[in-house]
């Protein structure tokens, strides 16, 4: 469920750590929720990843990239199967009203190069862009 924050309000509150990607509005990042292992064999295979060592449903969060890092956007959860570009798109990430020449800040397993196209956002991969960098930023702002 996506809160909507201005472009005007994000780029006049950007977080100084932000401040060199000044067309920022948006930071997303995808997230396990790790879940009991199903019984049935197909569940399994569905939620099974190597990469987290377990049975996982994978959602999208977006987060303003303003001083106080509010939560724009949550997403419902999908299976693990999913790819970062798939539940990009499947949660209803391409359907926010941002305008043109926005930036969107992703890491590197977003590959999204068609929306952008689409769109005219810019995804802008960064290197200390993760889930866990932004938390400490989070809590380093309170």
């Amino acid at each position: 469920m996506p809160m909507f924050l201005s472009t005007e309000y994000v780029q006049q509150h950007l977080h100084p750590s932000i401040s060199s990607f000044p067309k920022c509005v948006l930071i997303i990042d995808s997230f396990p929720v790790y879940v009991p292992r199903p019984k049935n064999l197909t569940a399994q295979s569905i939620t099974y990843n190597d990469y987290y060592g377990g049975n996982v449903m994978k959602g999208l969060i977006g987060i303003a990239p303003t001083t106080d890092f509010p939560i724009v956007f949550f997403s419902e959860l999908f299976s693990d199967a999913i790819s970062d570009k798939e539940l990009a798109i499947r949660c209803g990430l391409t359907k926010l009203n941002y305008p043109s020449s926005i930036e969107i800040m992703a890491d590197k397993g977003f590959h999204l190069q068609d929306v952008e196209q689409e769109k005219q956002w810019k995804f802008v991969n960064h290197s200390w862009m993760s889930l866990v960098n932004i938390v400490q930023l989070i809590l380093e702002t309170i």
